[in-house]
């Protein structure tokens, strides 16, 4: 896309939105940013203003499209949004951030990683993978720094996390290799119905060619039972045995294959992540950097060092023979079953939050099984005592140091307390990153008081 003089409107200046109108001023666009906070909260605008930049805070008309040759969106701007509305029936092209930063990227090699949960841990092993393998890859997108900050970077591979939000406004984006992960609900009070959610995950694959490739998750049935939707090549990953190409458990090995020709990559005893679900995303990476020509020894020096994200199962301290484990990125009941099915049992779990519209009913049996107590917080915790009750015993706190010590309290000396709320963190915290370090500052001043260092 050729930029020069054209007159693009920005919505949305947070990270994505900045990052967006820098590299738009670098292309020679004419850029109006615009959000609906007070000019006063947004950061950078007066930085913009000595730049040319048109900034307008406080919300914005749809007389602000008169004359506009596109708009770019945020993430977090919804399609349905006033202005991006008017500006699909004035015919005003609409695209979002990441299609932005695509059409601008110094390399055609891009990885990209979507699904439900395990995203920003996949994107981060694949990036980790093929720099080990002495490839130069960065990551970018959902993960972190928006794509458009990397759009001049010099690199063999752009490893990109992608999310439903920013898959809505695409044109022309696809990766060469791309991964859909899970399909769970989530973000439904956004995209109203299930299969609307679906199709927006499927749009990663839209655009690919024959010959790129789509690795999907055979033991999700959402994910494979829509595979025929995908016209490129289709390779499966799964924790079970599998005949033909993708990759595989088999006696204790990851394995994976092209063309007809399995190799082994590594021992799963040798990974470090906990869970069945890092597995799956051990399994998705390994493949993707198998196919991007990662030696398999560097494969599998990679899995070895990786040591995972802050806040995703993420081991804090032991306190008396009890093990804290903070799993703040766990924003929806799947990705709270997947951290309860990592342990044996003997857990007492902190959850609660923002409700995100979904149901916890079917975790009951899973609760029952695993969860000696539950310390529920937040805006949810009414909604999650209704759908356990009667699974487990259930205690309320109106804190995070409170939910930690009557977790300590209510262990009884031994098993594990896990944060892995199940649900959005808004409605106490910044994100679930705040919420996290809350718990982990909890843990530490607990450990403290009982002799830790």
């Amino acid at each position: 896309m050729d930029f020069k003089g054209k007159r693009v409107i920005v919505i949305g200046m947070a990270r994505a939105g900045m990052s967006a109108i820098e590299l738009l001023m670098k292309e020679g666009a004419d850029v109006v940013g615009v959000d609906v906070k007070e000019e006063g909260m947004l950061e950078g605008a007066d930085w913009l203003r000595e730049r040319g930049v048109k900034v307008v805070g406080g919300g914005y008309s749809e007389e602000m499209l008169d004359g506009v040759d596109m708009v770019v969106k945020s993430p977090g701007v919804e399609m349905t949004d006033n202005l991006v509305s008017e500006a699909l029936k004035r015919g005003i092209m609409v695209i979002d951030e990441l299609e932005l930063a695509y059409n601008n990227l110094k390399t055609d090699e891009v990885i990209a990683v979507t699904g439900t949960n395990g995203k920003s841990t996949t994107v981060s092993l694949i990036g980790h993978i093929l720099n080990v393998a002495g490839f130069k890859a960065f990551t970018a997108g959902n993960i972190g720094d928006p794509l458009s900050a990397h759009a001049d970077e010099e690199a063999q591979f752009a490893v990109v996390e992608v999310s439903t939000f920013q898959l809505e406004a695409i044109e022309r984006f696809k990766p060469r290799i791309g991964i859909l992960l899970n399909i769970t609900p989530d973000h439904l009070i956004r995209h109203k119905e299930m299969e609307n959610y679906i199709d927006l995950k499927f749009r990663l694959f839209d655009n690919q060619m024959r010959d790129e490739y789509a690795i999907l998750n055979m033991d999700d049935a959402i994910v494979w039972d829509r595979k025929g939707r995908v016209k490129s090549q289709v390779l499966p990953f799964t924790r079970g045995l599998l005949e033909g190409d993708g990759a595989w458990v088999d006696d204790g090995f990851i394995k994976v294959s092209i063309y007809s020709k399995p190799v082994e990559i590594i021992d799963t005893e040798e990974i470090s992540l906990k869970g069945p679900h890092n597995l799956e995303n051990c399994l998705a990476s390994a493949l993707a950097c198998f196919i991007a020509g990662a030696d398999v020894e560097k494969i599998a020096e990679g899995i070895k060092t990786f040591r995972g994200l802050p806040h995703r199962m993420e081991y804090v301290c032991s306190i008396n023979n009890i093990s804290f484990y903070n799993d703040s990125k766990a924003t929806n009941p799947a990705s709270m079953e997947m951290a309860l099915r990592s342990f044996e049992g003997d857990i007492v779990l902190i959850a609660g939050g923002i409700d995100k519209g979904v149901d916890f009913s079917h975790l009951r049996g899973l609760v029952s099984e695993k969860v000696r107590v539950m310390v529920l917080l937040g805006e949810a915790r009414e909604k999650m005592a209704k759908a356990f009750n009667s699974t487990t015993k259930l205690v309320f706190s109106e804190s995070m140091e409170e939910a930690v010590e009557k977790a300590f309290e209510e262990s009884q000396g031994s098993g594990v307390v896990l944060l892995s709320p199940g649900c959005a963190s808004f409605d106490m915290f910044t994100d679930f990153e705040d919420r996290g370090e809350r718990f982990k500052r909890a843990v530490r001043l607990l450990n403290r008081s009982y002799g830790g260092s």
